[in-house]
């Protein structure tokens, strides 16, 4: 498989999404936005069974830091 191809792997939504939670908890809202675009581009129903995940996206969007 070529190596650009690798970049579309829905596996790597998965790690797109963590480091969205990361940059979140480091105060880089618009980074962790970013992230989480990137994972839902890649895998649209990404979150579907990560609640959390979904609530970190939407503080991130309001330029807050998620906390539970």
């Amino acid at each position: 498989q070529p190596v650009a191809l690798k970049f579309l792997d829905p596996s790597l939504a998965g790690a797109y999404v963590s480091l969205g939670v990361a940059q979140n908890a480091m105060g880089d809202h618009a980074e962790a936005v970013a992230s989480f675009d990137e994972a839902l581009r890649l895998e649209p129903r990404v979150l579907a069974t990560r609640p959390v995940a979904r609530e970190v996206l939407k503080a991130s969007r309001r330029g807050e830091r998620w906390t539970p």
